[in-house]
């Protein structure tokens, strides 16, 4: 006989789904934000530029050879997990013509301070 060992609580915990190779899976919000550090801290080592603006911040990156493929994945898989932790916050990636750099673009009210703290900015 099969028995419902749910709880509203342990629900909580997994109100996440991720798809991983295509297929949907529940995580709890402590495994969502170790995987988004563990991103950030690939990222930091690529990052050439960081520019404050009005609106938020914009993380340059290199533009061509194996470190922008690195980047484009790891950005990819990065704004996911971030749109699920923090939802109000504005984020685009843009790709300059002629091998110029990558572009993460942050913008909302806490975008500054998120930045900065996701990877660890002075």
């Amino acid at each position: 006989m099969f028995t419902d060992t749910s709880t509203p609580q342990r629900e909580a915990e997994y109100d996440q789904l991720m798809l991983v190779d295509g297929v949907p899976v529940a995580i709890s919000p402590r495994q969502r934000d170790a995987m988004l550090q563990i991103r950030a801290n690939l990222l930091r080592e690529h990052i050439e530029d960081v520019c404050p603006g009005t609106q938020g911040v914009a993380l340059r990156f290199p533009g061509s050879g194996l470190a922008m493929q690195q980047c484009g994945a790891l950005l990819a898989d990065f704004v996911r997990l971030v749109r699920l932790r923090e939802p109000s916050l504005h984020l685009s990636v843009e790709l300059e013509p002629d091998d110029g750099p990558l572009w993460l673009r942050v913008d909302g009210d806490r975008a500054a301070e998120f930045v900065r703290v996701v990877f660890t900015l002075p």
